[in-house]
This record gives structure tokens, C-alpha cells and sequence, in this order.
């Protein structure tokens, strides 16, 4: 779904669950599949943020200030930006935030044919140090009623969970 001004919008979670260990069904026919795995003992941390971004200094912000009331970790990854995408992210999330350029972003920058969107997805990703994360684009945002609900939901999953895809 997209708002009046383009930007891509997370469904809206419905708060019944078909089942703990099955599937989710979310507002807008959108189903968040939950895999279970062998999980004993592990203590959950808080939620991650995980995005790889590239001239997002315009979308960033509404992005970001609708995931901090949930998140415990952000991992922004730049992958050539030539605006202010990165000065952004740090204004907003200060130093509870991983803000790196990728190794190769130079590179990608002065050569777009060359980016590796696999490459820079699992950078950004093993950057991560929480047990949930929550990847977004700069240009969706959660709607403000699935906050709760999400977070609620990361509450409830029993330790054999540790992933949920959304279709």
C-alpha cells in the first residue's frame, strides 16, 4: 500500500493470531509466515532495525521516526550516497545507531552496473547483533496502530520462533 505521497506503508498487523506456530494473517491480505527452529536458552533481544540505503535523504526520516519507539538497534548501511543520507540517520538516531558505508560503496557509486544488493543485504545484516530484525526500505513506514501490535506479537512468539516472512 502507498500514501498520498508515495511512500510504501507496512500493513496494519490484525491482533488475533491463526496460530503461534503457523501463520499470521495481516490487514490487506498480507500473511507473515512463522518457522519454527531449535532455540532453547536463548534470551530475546531488543528489536532491530537493519537497512541498506543509498540518496534517501528525503524519505529517511519519516522511515526511522515510525520504527523508534520499537526498535533497540539500528543498522544503517550506505552504499554510495551523494546527498545527505547518512548525516540524516545519525541527526535521528544519534548513538544508539551502526551507521556505515559499505566497503565497496565508492566503487558501486562510480559504477552503478557493479552494485550487489545480496552483498550489501547481508553486510548490513551480520552488523546485527539482536535476535529480531525488522528490514526496511527508506521509503515504508509502520502505520502507528501496528506498533503495539507488533511488539506484542515479538512478545508472545514462543523461543522455538526466531522467523517470521512476510509474503
Amino acid at each position: 500500500p502507498m500514501t498520498a505521497e508515495g511512500r510504501r506503508v507496512m500493513p496494519t498487523l490484525r491482533p488475533e493470531m491463526d496460530s503461534p506456530s503457523c501463520t499470521f494473517t495481516w490487514k490487506d491480505s498480507f500473511q507473515a509466515q512463522v518457522i519454527p527452529v531449535d532455540q532453547q536458552n536463548k534470551e530475546k533481544s531488543p528489536l532491530a532495525v537493519c537497512m541498506i540505503v543509498k540518496d534517501e535523504e528525503q524519505t529517511l526520516p519519516a522511515c526511522l521516526k515510525c520504527v523508534l519507539p520499537i526498535a533497540g538497534e539500528f543498522v544503517i548501511c550506505d552504499t554510495g550516497s551523494s546527498d545527505r543520507t547518512m548525516e540524516v540517520a545519525r541527526q535521528i538516531l544519534g548513538e544508539q545507531a551502526k551507521i556505515i558505508s559499505h566497503h565497496r560503496a565508492e566503487e558501486w557509486r562510480a559504477n552503478p552496473a557493479a552494485f550487489d544488493f545480496s552483498e550489501a543485504r547481508n553486510y548490513a545484516l551480520s552488523q546485527v547483533e539482536s535476535d529480531w530484525i525488522l528490514s526496511l526500505d527508506a521509503d515504508e513506514t509502520l502505520e502507528a496502530e501496528s506498533i503495539p501490535l507488533l511488539t506484542n506479537l515479538l512478545s508472545r512468539l514462543p523461543e522455538s520462533i526466531s522467523l517470521i516472512l512476510l509474503d
